[in-house]
């Protein structure tokens, strides 16, 4: 299931009017197969354009991303879709569960659109619901939850189409130190249990010591790069 990703020379520019904005700025970078990677860097420094692109929700204005050594800019809407579908788990700061969907109900919606509503997937998905701790809350709303169940229905939602690379973009960011500890660590054994690549976009040098290496972003390009070589490394971020 592991899945490399490149990044070739890529920029993104957006216009605001008469004014153009580079978002990201002849960016290259490659992603190990089953790399826990983390990005970091200030606001405005193209992280959460670059986890669009790696998702293929957005496209480069130029240079390319690769997956599996597959062009995305040579792919369809139709295959881009397929992609997102199948392949991509994205896991966001705002959880962005359906509040008429119980939790079970939400970790089983990407099945549905997918068309993998079989008693095999509902099969798996049931053990991933168990796996991030929710078999308790499975009939309950999302209000009915704190923030850090909703989180983990966020990454159950994540995990249940068995995706090979998984986006999250700070997935800590509205958790108490505790519960985005528990949710780090949920992270990394789902990376170890079903071997997957993972990006995670962070502003926390705790969180990002998770991964096994760090990209700095500045202005759109990479700044500096580090691999996470054990506890001191989070003194030194």
């Amino acid at each position: 299931m592991k899945y490399k990703v490149e990044v070739r020379d890529v920029a993104k520019v957006y216009k605001r009017g008469k004014t153009e904005f580079r978002a990201l700025d002849g960016i290259s970078l490659m992603i190990k197969g089953g790399e826990f990677l983390s990005i970091m860097g200030p606001s405005g420094s193209g992280k959460s354009t670059l986890l669009h692109l790696l998702g293929a929700l957005d496209k480069p204005t130029s240079g390319d991303v690769l997956i599996d050594d597959i062009s995305l800019s040579s792919l369809s809407d139709d295959d881009l879709s397929q992609i997102r579908r199948e392949k991509v788990g994205f896991i966001f700061q705002q959880f962005n569960l359906l509040p008429t969907l119980t939790a079970c109900e939400n970790v089983l919606l990407p099945l549905k659109i997918a068309g993998q509503n079989t008693p095999e997937a509902r099969s798996f998905a049931n053990e991933v619901i168990k796996a991030v701790g929710l078999a308790k809350w499975c009939d309950h709303l999302p209000e009915e939850l704190s923030g850090g169940q909703m989180q983990r229905v966020g990454i159950a939602r994540a995990l249940v189409i068995k995706p090979a690379l998984i986006l999250a973009d700070e997935p800590t960011g509205n958790l108490d130190s505790k519960t985005g500890e528990e949710i780090l660590n949920l992270l990394k054994d789902c990376q170890e249990r079903f071997n997957q690549t993972i990006v995670m976009v962070t502003h926390d040098a705790k969180a990002a010591a998770y991964g096994g290496r760090i990209v700095r972003l500045k202005d759109g390009r990479v700044d500096e790069e580090m691999e996470v070589s054990g506890v001191n490394l989070i003194s030194n971020l």
